[in-house]
This record gives structure tokens, C-alpha cells and sequence, in this order.
């Protein structure tokens, strides 16, 4: 089992210090203040063994870490006119009592963008939607997502770019190709 090891900043109530995540196919852990938290899924709900050291530490509602922010900076390769590059994501993560708001962001020539969404595949998905159409993200997380969505999203755009329009005049329940 592969294993992306990254590192990152965690913040709350109690303070700011740097943390590891842990990205596989099978789940997301969480290192921090030399406790681990762990995710079944690809959303951000980690979850820790409730005990006297981590309710001492954290903040956690029904064994789900809560109040948190956790920012990660993700390196993924840029491709723009037959040119490679890296260039490193922001992965925010924000938990609080009662909502979420996770975010991806990337700044490139001048121009920041930002998404907002559910869990990681969410964010890069629709990171790749927001990027110019000249550039296409290559990540290293689409093995864990059952096959290449990221790739096939990018097939799909092309195709779709490639249908002519045609006007459609509307007469009562029927309708006309102009």
C-alpha cells in the first residue's frame, strides 16, 4: 500500500503546531501532539479512541476531532503548452462544532483560485474545472480514486468542446433546428 506523507499546519483554541497527514487508498491519519487520528473515508472527519490524553488535547465531539483548522500544501504537476511544472496546492481544512469549509486553493501568473467542497476528490475535481483551459493538473492522488476521473474529466471537457450548438426555436410544445 502506497502512502502520501505530508506535512502540516494544525490550529485550534489551544494553539498552532506542525503535524503530519497520511494520505492511502484505504484512509486518511492525522499526526498531531503525538496522538493519531484516522479517516475510513475521503472527507476530513477524523477520528481518534476517546481517552484521557486526547480529550486533555483536543476538542472532539463523540470521538470526531472538532475546532480545528488544518492547512497542507500539496505539490501536483502543471501542465501548460507541453511544459511540466510543479506547483504546490493549499488544502484547508476547517472543522468546527456544527459546520465545515474545506478549501483548495493555487495561486499562478497573477491570478489566485479557489474552491470550496465536501472532500479531497471534490475539491480536485472541481479545481480542474476551475483552472484556464490550457492547463491540466496531474496529480498524485488518482489512484486512490478508483481509476482516473481527473483524466477522464479532462477527455470528457474536449469532447464536449468539440459538439457544435445548434439554436432550437420553440413553438408551443414543440420545437424547431434552426
Amino acid at each position: 500500500m502506497v502512502k502520501l506523507k505530508y506535512s502540516a499546519l494544525y490550529t485550534d483554541n489551544l494553539g498552532c503546531e506542525q503535524a503530519t497527514v497520511y494520505f492511502s487508498k484505504e484512509e486518511f491519519q492525522l499526526k498531531v501532539r503525538g496522538c493519531t487520528f484516522k479517516n475510513d473515508s475521503l472527507n476530513f472527519d477524523f477520528y481518534g479512541k476517546n481517552s484521557e490524553k486526547f480529550n486533555s488535547l483536543f476538542y472532539l465531539k463523540d470521538d470526531e476531532l472538532i475546532d480545528y483548522v488544518l492547512d497542507i500544501k500539496i505539490p501536483v504537476t502543471l501542465f501548460c503548452d507541453n511544459e511540466e511544472r510543479i506547483e504546490k496546492l493549499l488544502l484547508r481544512v476547517e472543522r468546527r462544532k456544527n459546520y465545515y469549509n474545506n478549501s483548495l486553493s493555487f495561486f499562478i501568473r497573477d491570478v489566485f483560485y479557489k474552491v470550496e467542497g465536501y472532500d479531497l476528490r471534490e475539491l480536485l475535481i472541481k479545481m480542474q474545472k476551475e483552472l484556464p483551459q490550457e492547463y491540466y493538473m496531474k496529480d498524485c492522488f488518482s489512484y486512490m480514486f478508483e481509476g482516473h476521473h481527473l483524466n477522464l474529466f479532462k477527455v470528457e471537457s474536449k469532447k464536449i468542446k468539440k459538439l457544435q450548438r445548434v439554436p432550437i426555436t420553440y413553438i408551443s410544445d414543440d420545437y424547431c433546428l434552426s
